[in-house]
């Protein structure tokens, strides 16, 4: 049976919505991290506000478009895993390069990946769901580089990477 014209430009209408809210959410955070850059932390606070209520908006809209979805018999079984922010990993990458000596190659981070999240319920628990050693592997080789930007690390070529200073404040930082 074909669903009905306006059932589609519903549809078509929840997802220009929730690309919308997507770019909207990262708009005001970008605008934030550059409020704080130059210091006004009360403008900053204020854009933070902001797109909390945004992510709140969002949440109950996902439950609308879920429940749209479930009433025209269209919806989606299995919950796809929530994104995480890659930067977020960076504490997890540290931590595992810290207990491999500092220095290592991303099969040695892999390793003692575990380790440190054993160490840390509360880290496990931020990130979401378990991830397989590929998939570990596979974000480790995505935060590569924005690590190595922000100064986190440095590369020593062969693949090896070293913590750097500012590495190793964020490995030793209790709050996650």
């Amino acid at each position: 049976m074909r669903r009905p014209l306006a059932f589609v430009q519903i549809d078509h209408s929840f997802r220009v919505a929730e690309k919308q809210l997507r770019s909207a959410i990262r708009t005001v955070n970008h605008q934030a991290a550059k409020l704080l850059g130059k210091g006004k932390y009360e403008e900053a606070e204020a854009m933070v506000a902001l797109a909390r209520g945004a992510l709140r908006f969002q949440d109950r809209f996902d439950s609308i478009v879920a429940e749209w979805r479930e009433v025209t018999g269209r919806a989606i079984h299995g919950k796809a895993k929530s994104k995480v922010p890659l930067w977020r990993y960076y504490v997890v990458v540290v931590r595992a390069l810290v207990g491999a000596g500092g220095e290592g190659v991303i099969k040695d981070i892999v390793a003692n990946i575990e380790a440190t999240l054993k160490a840390e319920p509360t880290l496990q628990a931020s990130l979401g769901m378990p991830m397989t050693t590929a998939e570990w592997k596979r974000t480790i080789e995505r935060a590569r580089g924005p690590m190595r930007q922000h100064g986190y690390i440095e590369l020593l070529g062969q693949g090896r990477w070293r913590i750097t200073k500012l590495g190793d404040d964020l490995a030793n930082r209790p709050e996650v």
